[in-house]
């Protein structure tokens, strides 16, 4: 009896561990957004609600009041940051944030002065730059100037110890990230002492989601290499081009099973090729 409940302990300690999920997160919602305000708060709020159903610990700054100490203050334990709102060109590059109260953070302050938990993940929403592109693009971007914007927002979260940075420039998909990792599991069994069966459950990773996502709003990766002087991170800028779409093709392997590719299929559509999803860090993560 003495080995059965020490087992059983042992047992309660993994599932804890295998539905794991962010302790803290600091959601920010950025400054002057005029007509699109209402859609980036509605989002956050959104995400806030979410978090807070699953037991996590939710600060919310919106507030012209707002000041950088305090978000210093209540990162510093976070395990989950989300910034939604303007993109910062500071000197020429991108990267940091537009506070509630109007002030400019730049990524080199970042760096400095802000201090999350180890293997944290950051989503910039609607961040001009993060992802690529930019409202102030006036002509096309290419595949280095999309990377280079992306890593110079990653770099500064990811050198203080981040597992992973994602930027979205699609509506509410930030949603579809968060209930990935916290509800997509994959099945595994255990088999114990006296012969019972267990099921166990792993959530998604980061990368799983971050695929999915991208088959879903037919975003092609065209940019996937390992982060320069970090072979451990991999930089991923999906792009949208109305020129191809994603095809889903199911197709039966040599053992009898489906399996599912994507090809690309031109639309006969025109416009520019636009980058609106980005992903840099550890494909593996999971909470």
């Amino acid at each position: 009896m003495k080995y059965l409940f020490v087992f059983i302990l042992l047992l309660a300690l993994s599932f804890n561990s295998l539905f794991a999920s962010p302790s803290k997160a600091v959601l920010i919602l950025g400054a002057k957004l005029g007509a699109s305000k209402m859609q980036f708060e509605k989002e956050l709020l959104q995400v806030k609600q979410l978090l807070y159903d699953e037991g996590v610990s939710v600060t919310y700054f919106a507030s012209p009041n707002t000041n950088w100490q305090e978000i210093k203050r209540q990162a510093a334990d976070a395990d989950l940051l989300i910034y939604s709102g303007h993109g910062v060109l500071f000197d020429g590059s991108y990267g940091g944030f537009l506070l509630p109260n109007g002030q400019i953070i730049t990524s080199d302050q970042v760096y400095r002065e802000m201090k999350l938990k180890q293997n944290a993940l950051v989503f910039f929403l609607h961040t001009c730059g993060s992802a690529g592109s930019s409202a102030a693009d006036l002509t096309p971007v290419s595949e280095n100037l999309a990377q280079n914007r992306v890593i110079n927002y990653a770099n500064p979260f990811i050198r203080n110890g981040a597992a992973a940075v994602i930027a979205v420039n699609w509506n509410d998909q930030i949603l579809s990230f968060l209930n990935d990792m916290l509800y997509s599991m994959q099945m595994d069994t255990m088999t114990t002492e006296e012969g019972d069966t267990i099921y166990l459950r792993n959530a998604g990773t980061i990368g799983d989601a971050y695929l999915r996502i991208c088959n879903d709003l037919n975003q092609s990766i065209d940019i996937s290499s390992p982060l320069p002087a970090n072979d451990e991170m991999m930089v991923y800028v999906s792009h949208n081009d109305p020129r191809f779409e994603r095809v889903s093709i199911a197709a039966l392997d040599e053992s009898g099973n489906y399996t599912e590719y994507y090809r690309m299929q031109e639309t006969g559509k025109k416009g520019p090729i636009s980058y609106d999803l980005s992903f840099v860090g550890k494909t593996k993560f999971s909470w």
